[in-house]
C-alpha cells in the first residue's frame, strides 16, 4: 500500500472517513451517518463521471483487503445497521406502485414532492434514502462493474443465515403482504374481464401454494419437500404473469385504458419481487450477493425516482399511447400509396375532398354576414368545419393534412422494437419516400379543385345575389391573412399542426375505447335504442361505430380545435388562431374574387408563398410530433438518425422521382444500397 502523503487528495479524504469508522465507539448514535460520510467521498462530483466512483470503490476495496481489523470494524457497521432495521418495507413498498389508479399515484407525487413524507428510521430504506440521497445517485451505482460490487459484498459477509428468528420473521411477513396483494388486483374488475372464472384462480392459488410453503418450512425441516412446495409456487406465479402478459398482447381484442395498464404494471412488480424473496435463500440458506447487488441497485433507483412524475408518466402511458399509435397506424397504413393504382387513386380521393374543402371555405365566410357574439360565432365555425371534416371522411375522401399523424405512426411501425429485434433502415427510407409522394398527391388533389370551385362559387354568388361573399376591406383581410409578411400566418399554421396531430390522437382513443369499452355490444343491448328501432339498424349502428368511433370523433374534435382557436385568442388578448392549407387556398380564391385579381405582384407572390408555407408547417408539425410519439410509446430511443440519413439520401439521389410519382414497380432496398455491397446485416444493424 501506499503511503497517506502518495495518496491522492479523494483517496486521503476517505481514508480518514475509514479511520473514522474505526474508531468509532458505538454505531448506535451515529452509525448511519458515518456511512453517509463515507459514500460522499465515492459519489462522483458528477453522476456521469461514474469511473471515479469505481475508481474509489476499487481502493476502498483494497483497503480493506489489507486491513483485517479495518474490515471488521467496517462489517460491523453495515450488519449493525442491516440487522437493526426493517427490511420488510424493501421488500414489499420500494419500486412497487401503492395506490389503487395512476391518478392517486400522481397526486401522491405532487403532494410528496411539495412535502416529503416522513421516513420510518428503523426501516432500511431510511438507510438507504439518507446514504444515496442525490436524485441521480442510482445512474452511478448502476454504471459501475458488477465484479466491483461483488468483492465489495463479499468483504461485508453477507452470507448470513436467513434462519435468524428476525430475519426470517421480516421475510414471511413481506411474502404474506406481497402474495395478498397479488391475489387482490388479480380480482379487479380490469383483470376479470379479460379472464374466465377458472383462469383468474391462479391468482388465489398462489397465495395457498405460498401458505402450504411457509407452513411445511416452520413444520418439516425436510428440504426436498420444501423444493416441491416451491416449484409448485413458482409455477403458479408463471401462470399469473402468463395471464398478466397475455392482457397485453391481446389489447386489440380487449382494448386497455391508463387504469388497466395501471394495475398490470403493479402485478408484473408485484410476482417479480414475489420470486425474488422466494429465491433469495438457495437450498443452502445462503445469500445470493448478485442477487442482492441486482436488488440494492434497484433500490436506490426506486427510491431516487420515488417521487419522479416524468418516470410515473412515461412508465404508465407508454403503453396506452402504443395501443393509441396503433390505431393510428391502422388508418394511416391507407393514406401511403406504393404503386401506380393506390397513388391516382389518392388522387381522385383528395379532389373529393377539396371539393368539400370548397364549401366549408365558403359557408364560413357567408357566417360573417349574421351578427354573432363572438362564442357563438367560433361554435357556428367548429360545426363547419365539423361536418365538412366528418362528411370527407365518410364519404372516402381524403383531406392531406389529416394523413401525417396517421402516416407517422405507419412508419414508426417499421422501427418497432416490439415486433422485429432490428429496424430495417433501407425499408424505412422507401416507406418515406412512399409518404412523401402521398401527400404530395393528396396536397395536389385538395388544391386543384379547392382554388378553382371556390372562385367559381364566388363569382356566381355575385352573379345570382348582386354582391361578394367578401367586399373590397374583407377581401384584403383574407389576402393579408395568409401573406407571412403582414400576419402571424406560419406560427397559425404551427397550431394547426398541433391540432391535426392531437386530432390523430383522440381519433385512436376512441378506436381504442370502442374495443375497451365494449361500445358497439353495449349499444346492440341499449334498452332506449331497443324500443325505437328495429334490430337490424341497431346492429348498423353498432357495426359502424366498432369501425368508424375513432375517425367520427378525431374530425369531430379537429373541427371544434379550429373553429374555437380564433374565439380563444380574443378571450385572452392573445395572437392565437388557425390557419389551415385547404382552407387558406378557399379564402384566397374568395379574396381575388372580392378584389376583382385588382392586388400587386408582390401581394399575389406572397401569399402564394405564404398558403404554400401554411400546407408545409400544417405537414411538418403534425407529423413530427406524431412520429416521435409513435416511437417513444414503441420504447424506441432513436440512435439511426445517421444511417437512416443516408439511406434515405441515397434513394433520393438514385431515384429523386420515387418521391413525387410512384415506380413502375416496387422499389426495394437492393435497387439502391447494392451498388455498395451492402449486405442485409449492414443494411439492419444498428
Amino acid at each position: 500500500m501506499l503511503e497517506f502523503w502518495q495518496l491522492s487528495p479523494l483517496q486521503q479524504q476517505l481514508t480518514i472517513k475509514l479511520e473514522k469508522i474505526r474508531n468509532a465507539k458505538s454505531y448506535a448514535e451515529n452509525g448511519i451517518g458515518l456511512l453517509v460520510e463515507l459514500f460522499q467521498k465515492i459519489r462522483p462530483g458528477s453522476y456521469w463521471n461514474h469511473e471515479q466512483a469505481q475508481q474509489q470503490l476499487s481502493f476502498l476495496i483494497d483497503i480493506l483487503k489489507n486491513d483485517s481489523d479495518l474490515c471488521e470494524h467496517f462489517v460491523s457497521l453495515i450488519n449493525y445497521v442491516f440487522l437493526n432495521s426493517d427490511i420488510s418495507e424493501v421488500l414489499t413498498e420500494s419500486g412497487i406502485l401503492n395506490e389503487r389508479s395512476f391518478f392517486y399515484e400522481f397526486n401522491k407525487r405532487i403532494r410528496h414532492k411539495l412535502l416529503p413524507p416522513l421516513k420510518n428510521k428503523n426501516s432500511f430504506l431510511y438507510a438507504i434514502n439518507t446514504i444515496f440521497y442525490k436524485h441521480n445517485d442510482y445512474k452511478w451505482i448502476e454504471c459501475i462493474d458488477n465484479n466491483v460490487w461483488i468483492e465489495l459484498f463479499e468483504l461485508m459477509r453477507l452470507d448470513f443465515d436467513i434462519s435468524n428468528q428476525n430475519i426470517m420473521i421480516q421475510l414471511t411477513k413481506s411474502l404474506y403482504i406481497i402474495s395478498s396483494r397479488i391475489s387482490s388486483l388479480g380480482t379487479e374488475p380490469d383483470i376479470r374481464r379479460c379472464f374466465n372464472s377458472e383462469e383468474l384462480y391462479a391468482f388465489i392459488n398462489q397465495f395457498k401454494a405460498l401458505q402450504s410453503l411457509i407452513e411445511e418450512r416452520q413444520n418439516i425441516p425436510n428440504k426436498n419437500e420444501h423444493g416441491k412446495l416451491e416449484q409448485k409456487l413458482f409455477y403458479e406465479l408463471n401462470t399469473c404473469e402468463s395471464l398478466v402478459n397475455s392482457i397485453q398482447a391481446n389489447t386489440a381484442k380487449y382494448g386497455t385504458s391508463l387504469h388497466q395498464n395501471y394495475i398490470v404494471m403493479r402485478l408484473k412488480k408485484l410476482i417479480d419481487r414475489m420470486r425474488m424473496v422466494v429465491d433469495i435463500v438457495n437450498s443452502d440458506d445462503k445469500v445470493d450477493v448478485l442477487r442482492i447487488i441486482t436488488h440494492f441497485k434497484d433500490i436506490v433507483e426506486n427510491e431516487n425516482t420515488e417521487n419522479s412524475i416524468r418516470m410515473l408518466i412515461r412508465e404508465n402511458v407508454e403503453f396506452v399511447a402504443y395501443r393509441i399509435a396503433e390505431h393510428e397506424r391502422d388508418t394511416g397504413e391507407h393514406y401511403i400509396t406504393a404503386t401506380r393504382a393506390e397513388y391516382w387513386k389518392m388522387f381522385k380521393s383528395a379532389m373529393g375532398g377539396g371539393f368539400i374543402i370548397s364549401f366549408i371555405a365558403v359557408i364560413k365566410n357567408l357566417f360573417h354576414f349574421i351578427k354573432m357574439a363572438p362564442f357563438w360565432q367560433g361554435f357556428a365555425f367548429s360545426i363547419n368545419y365539423a361536418v365538412g371534416f366528418i362528411s370527407i371522411y365518410a364519404t372516402g375522401a381524403t383531406l392531406a393534412t389529416k394523413q401525417p399523424a396517421m402516416t407517422a405512426s405507419a412508419i414508426a411501425s417499421s422501427l418497432d422494437s416490439k415486433k422485429s429485434d432490428k429496424p430495417n433502415l433501407a425499408e424505412l427510407a422507401i416507406l418515406v419516400s412512399e409518404t412523401v409522394r402521398s401527400q404530395t398527391v393528396s396536397f395536389i388533389g385538395n388544391l386543384i379543385i379547392v382554388f378553382p370551385l371556390t372562385l367559381g362559387i364566388a363569382y356566381l354568388w355575385n352573379l345570382i345575389f348582386g354582391f361578394n361573399i367578401a367586399e373590397e376591406e374583407t377581401a384584403q383581410a383574407l389576402l393579408d391573412a395568409q401573406n407571412p409578411i403582414k400576419s402571424l400566418s406560419i406560427l397559425y399554421a404551427c397550431f394547426t399542426g398541433v391540432f391535426l396531430y392531437l386530432s390523430g390522437i383522440i381519433s385512436g382513443y376512441f378506436d381504442n375505447l370502442a374495443v375497451y369499452g365494449n361500445i358497439p355490444q353495449r349499444l346492440r343491448e341499449h334498452p332506449g335504442l331497443k324500443r325505437t328501432l328495429p334490430q337490424r339498424y341497431i346492429d348498423k349502428i353498432a357495426n359502424y361505430a366498432s369501425k368508424h368511433l375513432g375517425g367520427l370523433m378525431g374530425n369531430l374534435s379537429l373541427g371544434f380545435f379550429l373553429g374555437m382557436a380564433g374565439f380563444i385568442g380574443y378571450i385572452f388578448g392573445i395572437n392565437f388562431d388557425i390557419r389551415h392549407i385547404t382552407v387558406s387556398t378557399g379564402n384566397f380564391a374568395i379574396g381575388l374574387q372580392g378584389l376583382g385579381f385588382n392586388v400587386t405582384t408582390a401581394d399575389l407572390i406572397w401569399t402564394t408563398v405564404g398558403v404554400l408555407l401554411i400546407g408545409f408547417f400544417n405537414f411538418l408539425v403534425s407529423f413530427a410530433l406524431a412520429f416521435f410519439t409513435a416511437l417513444a410509446s414503441r420504447k424506441i430511443r432513436f440512435r439511426h438518425y445517421r444511417r437512416f440519413g443516408r439511406f434515405l439520401l441515397r434513394l433520393f439521389i438514385r431515384y429523386p422521382l420515387d418521391f413525387i410519382r410512384p415506380p413502375k414497380s416496387q422499389r426495394q432496398p437492393k435497387d439502391f444500397v447494392r451498388y455498395r455491397a451492402f449486405t442485409q446485416k449492414e443494411i439492419t444493424r444498428e
